[in-house]
C-alpha cells in the first residue's frame, strides 16, 4: 500500500480551507468557552447545582433535547449537558462538509482525474483528507480543553470532553469517505453526511429517553456515553477512532476498485424524454433538489414525532419541580413553552434547506450548468425565481411537516386531540424567519458569490441566538440579529400581524436584491 504524494495533497487541502477551517474550530471554541462561564455564573454554589440537576434529571423531554444526565450537580456536567448533543452534531457538521468537499467534490469538478495524473498513490486522497480531518478534530479538542480549563471546569473533564468531541467527527468523517464512494455527487454526500448525523441525533435521543440500547447505536451516543465530568469511560474513545479506522479502509478499498467519477452505485439512466414540465425553471429546480427535499421533510417529520411523543413529561416536571411553576408565573403553560423552543429548533434545523436550495445557484454556476440554462429564452431573473420558489415553498412545507408530527405524537400521547392542528398552524408563524435566511443566502450569491459560507454563518448564528441566547446571556442587540426573535413563540406566546409582515419585508428586500445582484454581476 502507497501513499506517496500524501503530504503535498494534506497542503493542498490546508490552503483550500484556510479560512474556512479556522472560523469553524473558533467558533466552536469559543462557544464552549462561553457556555461554561455562563454555567459557572448561573450555578454557583452547591444547592443551586443540586436544584438545577433536579430540575433536568430523568425528565424525557429534556433528555431527548440534550442528552442524558451525567454528574449534573457539577459545573463541567452541567456545561456539557446545555451544550447537548447539539455541539457534537455541529462537531460532525464540521467533518461531513470537509470530506465531501475533498473528495466527491473534487472528483465531481475534474481537479481528481488532475491529480492522478501525476504522482499520487490511490490511497492518498482519502489518506490526505483524514488527515486533515483528524488534525483539525485534535486542534478543536485542545481548544475545548483550553476553553473549560479557562472558565474553571476541572482538567480531567475537561480532557475528556474534548477527546469525546473530536472522536465524534473523526467518527463521521470516515463514515462520510464510506458515503463518497457510494453516489456521483457532491450533494448527495453532504446529503447522506447530513442524514446520518439526523439519524444518529434521533437514535441517541430514543436510547436516552427510553433506557434502551439504541443510544450506543449513535456516534453521538457513544460521544455522549465518555461521560466528562462523571465516571469518565475512556474506553469509549477507542470504539469511535475505530469506526473511524473501519470506514477509512472501507473506502480506500472501494476506490481502489472503482473508476474516478463513478460510484459503487450506478446513476440510472433517466428517460428519453423530458416531461412537459421539466423546461419550466420551477420544475427544473424541483428535479435538482427533490432527494435533498424528501430527505429533510422526512427527517424533520420523525424528529417532530420524537420531541411530540415526550411532550407529556412536561406536567411531571413541573410536579416534581414547583420552583418551575413559580418561575414561569401564574397561568402559564410550560407545555405550550416546550412546544413553541421545540417549534423553533425545527424550523432552524429546517431552514438549512432554503439556503441550500438558494446556493444551488452558485453550484450550477461553477459546474458550468448556469449558461447553458441562459443561452436559451430564459433570464436570469426567471431562472433564479424558479429556484427561489422551490426553495421558499420547500421550506415552508418542511416547517409545517415539523409542526404537524410534533402535533400528531402529542395527540397520540396526550389528552390534546387537535395538536397536530394547533402545532402545524404555529409552525407556520417561523416561516417568514426561515426565509429571511433565503434571503441571506439569495444577496450572497448575488453580490458575493465567493462568500457562500456567509449564508451559512447567518444560519447558525440564528441557531446559536434561537437556542442559547439565556445560556451565553447575549445583550438584547445581538439576539435582535436573529429574524425568529421577533417572532412569536407560538404556541407559547400571542401571535400578532406586525411581527410577521415586518420579518417578511425584510425577507422579500433581501430577495429583491440578491436577484438584482444576480441579473447585473458576470456568470461565473
Amino acid at each position: 500500500m502507497s501513499f506517496e504524494g500524501t503530504s503535498v495533497l494534506v497542503r493542498l487541502v490546508v490552503r483550500r480551507d484556510r479560512v474556512r477551517l479556522p472560523v469553524w474550530l473558533l467558533g466552536i471554541g469559543v462557544f464552549v468557552f462561553v457556555s461554561a462561564r455562563s454555567v459557572v455564573g448561573l450555578y454557583p454554589t452547591p444547592e443551586s447545582r443540586v436544584l438545577a440537576a433536579a430540575m433536568r434529571r430523568d425528565n424525557r423531554a429534556v433528555l431527548a433535547m440534550s442528552g442524558p444526565s451525567v454528574a449534573l450537580d457539577t459545573l463541567g456536567g452541567l456545561t456539557v449537558f446545555e451544550v447537548g448533543a447539539f455541539g457534537f452534531a455541529v462537531v460532525a457538521l464540521m467533518n461531513v462538509l470537509l470530506v465531501a468537499r475533498h473528495t466527491r467534490g473534487e472528483e465531481e469538478r475534474g481537479t481528481t482525474d488532475l491529480v492522478r495524473s501525476l504522482a499520487v498513490a490511490p490511497w492518498s486522497p482519502f489518506a490526505a483528507v483524514l488527515l486533515v480531518a483528524g488534525a483539525a478534530d485534535a486542534v478543536l479538542g485542545a481548544l475545548v480543553v483550553v476553553a473549560c480549563t479557562a472558565a474553571g471546569l476541572p482538567v480531567t473533564g475537561s480532557i475528556a470532553y474534548g477527546a469525546a468531541l473530536a472522536a465524534v467527527g473523526l467518527c463521521f468523517a470516515g463514515i462520510t469517505l464510506v458515503i463518497a464512494q457510494l453516489t456521483t455527487h457532491a450533494r448527495a454526500v453532504s446529503g447522506g453526511g447530513a442524514a446520518a448525523i439526523a439519524v444518529a441525533f434521533v437514535l441517541r435521543a430514543v436510547g436516552d429517553v427510553g433506557g434502551g440500547p439504541w443510544s450506543w447505536c449513535s456516534p453521538i451516543g457513544w460521544g455522549q456515553a465518555v461521560r466528562p465530568f462523571g465516571a469518565e469511560r475512556w474506553w469509549v474513545l477507542a470504539l469511535l477512532v475505530g469506526s473511524a479506522t473501519a470506514c477509512a479502509a472501507t473506502a480506500g478499498a472501494i476506490a481502489t476498485r472503482r473508476d474516478v467519477g463513478a460510484g459503487l452505485f450506478t446513476a440510472r439512466r433517466g428517460p428519453a424524454h423530458a416531461s412537459r414540465a421539466l423546461p419550466h425553471t420551477p420544475a427544473l429546480a424541483l428535479r435538482l433538489l427533490r432527494g435533498a427535499l424528501i430527505g429533510w421533510a422526512a427527517g424533520l417529520f420523525l424528529a417532530g414525532l420524537v420531541y411530540g411523543a415526550v411532550a407529556q413529561d412536561i406536567d411531571a416536571y413541573i410536579e416534581s419541580t414547583p420552583a418551575i411553576a413559580d418561575f414561569l408565573g401564574p397561568g402559564a403553560d410550560l407545555v405550550e413553552v416546550y412546544f413553541g423552543t421545540v417549534l423553533l429548533w425545527l424550523s432552524l434545523v429546517g431552514s438549512a434547506f432554503a439556503v441550500q436550495a438558494v446556493l444551488r445557484l452558485r453550484t450550477e454556476e461553477t459546474a458550468g450548468h448556469t449558461e447553458a440554462v441562459l443561452a436559451t429564452a430564459v433570464s436570469r431573473r426567471r431562472y433564479a425565481a424558479g429556484t427561489l420558489a422551490v426553495a421558499l415553498g420547500g421550506s415552508a412545507l418542511l416547517t409545517v411537516l415539523a409542526g404537524a408530527g410534533t402535533g400528531l405524537a402529542a395527540s397520540l400521547t396526550s389528552d390534546r386531540p387537535w395538536a397536530v392542528v394547533d402545532l402545524g398552524l404555529a409552525a407556520l408563524v417561523d416561516v417568514p424567519g426561515v426565509w429571511v435566511l433565503a434571503g441571506v443566502a439569495m444577496l450572497v450569491v448575488g453580490v458575493a458569490p465567493r462568500a457562500a459560507v456567509g449564508a451559512w454563518a447567518a444560519m447558525v448564528a440564528a441557531l446559536v441566538i434561537g437556542l442559547f441566547a439565556e445560556v451565553l446571556d447575549l445583550p438584547q442587540p445581538v439576539r435582535d440579529l436573529s429574524p425568529f426573535e421577533h417572532l412569536a413563540r407560538a404556541p407559547a406566546e400571542h401571535v400578532t400581524a406586525r411581527p410577521i409582515l415586518v420579518v417578511l419585508g425584510v425577507a422579500a428586500a433581501l430577495l429583491v436584491a440578491g436577484v438584482e445582484g444576480y441579473a447585473r454581476r458576470d456568470i461565473g
